[in-house]
């Protein structure tokens, strides 16, 4: 990706900047063509060597040589999900172009600057229309509304499924209770090692879903384990309760 930057776009993004310098005034058009360029780009054609002072040319019948001034971190265009590509910003004033992005930087209300910003452009020329002003954060919100969608969905379903867990839990200890034959932490073992093996299988399937989690989530699976793990042991309670409540002489006949 090739981009034309202007002003102080990388603070305003809060894009580091890891070597080398920012654009100046000084990179007017009469001066040397340079480029800045992202740590993904660094990374892929200089891995063991300082890419500042490198040069690269374009083609054509005159091509230019154009010096790599500033090494920047990675930023996700594409989305969250999507790794950042190799890209290369130059100076607008070195490379005009018409179309532009306005970004800026606010304490206030963003509401309040963008009426701000309207006015300030019609004052450079009135036939420039502003649009599709968006803030960063719903710049974000709406690169994930799929995703968020998608997860929602499935921690519903999830909830229902341990709470459907937890119930089959409670009535098979509370039949062997009854029955007189408990085996309940036996059984909270074996059920809890198979769905713990079967749950690192599965959820690498689910790690297409997510980004900046990792799939086998130690906090999650510790928390889904000691609920089932308490459902378990609350399970025989209350029918044991109700077994030591009864006559031994009447359980003994009924034997």
């Amino acid at each position: 990706m090739v981009a034309g930057v202007a002003g102080d776009y990388f603070k305003a993004m809060e894009i580091p900047l890891l070597r080398g310098r920012f654009f100046a005034d000084a990179d007017s058009e009469e001066a040397p063509r340079v480029f800045i360029i992202n740590q993904a780009l660094a990374r892929r054609y200089w891995p063991e060597e300082d890419a500042i002072g490198k040069r690269i040319t374009k083609g054509g019948a005159n091509p230019r040589w154009i010096t790599i001034v500033g090494v920047v971190g990675d930023i996700r265009h594409k989305g969250l999900d999507v790794e950042a590509k190799p890209e290369f910003y130059f100076p607008h004033a070195q490379y005009p172009n018409s179309s532009m992005i306005l970004t800026t930087r606010t304490s206030s209300s963003p509401r309040t600057i963008a009426a701000a910003i309207r006015q300030e452009v019609q004052k450079l020329d009135k036939d420039q229309s502003v649009a599709n002003v968006r803030t960063l954060q719903q710049v974000i919100s709406d690169s994930v509304t799929p995703r968020r969608l998608a997860a929602v969905m499935l921690g519903i379903f999830a909830s229902i499924a341990l709470a459907l867990a937890s119930v089959g839990i409670y009535g098979v200890l509370s039949y062997l209770v009854t029955q007189r034959k408990v085996r309940g932490l036996r059984l909270i073992h074996l059920g809890m090692g198979v769905g713990l093996a079967a749950s690192f299988i599965f959820t690498n399937f689910l790690e297409s879903m997510l980004f900046g989690v990792r799939p086998t989530d130690l906090l999650t699976f510790v928390f889904v384990s000691v609920l089932l793990m308490s459902v378990g042991l609350f399970a025989p309670y209350i029918p044991a309760r109700h077994a030591a409540a009864v006559d031994p002489n009447v359980s003994l006949r009924c034997e």
